[in-house]
């Protein structure tokens, strides 16, 4: 999981600062911690190929909405894409680029 990080380190950085700033216990930091490790788990008895990248990218973005509903936004959930270069953008629902 470390080279993923390292891969797309910016990416998950702004992730990390949104579930930093979320009052809700169940939905903070280490919230995402558990998703990875839930990941960690369910990748070592599957017998299916998948997308590392994407399922780390998820598991810190899957509640990144909530937290900026939290914090006051009206911009919702995220628009996530990546470009041909492969790294990535993120937007707000009202189009402001996150990243």
């Amino acid at each position: 999981m470390d080279e993923v990080y390292e891969r797309h380190k910016e990416l998950l950085g702004v992730a990390q600062e949104y579930m930093a700033s979320v009052s809700d216990p169940e939905h903070d930091t280490n919230h995402v911690q558990d998703v990875l490790e839930n990941l960690v788990s369910i990748a070592e008895v599957i017998d299916e190929k998948f997308d590392v990248d994407v399922c780390v990218i998820a598991a810190y973005w899957h509640d990144v909405g909530r937290t900026k509903r939290q914090r006051g936004s009206r911009a919702g959930e995220c628009q996530y894409a990546t470009r041909g270069d492969g790294s990535a953008r993120v937007w707000a629902e009202d189009g402001t680029e996150v990243l």
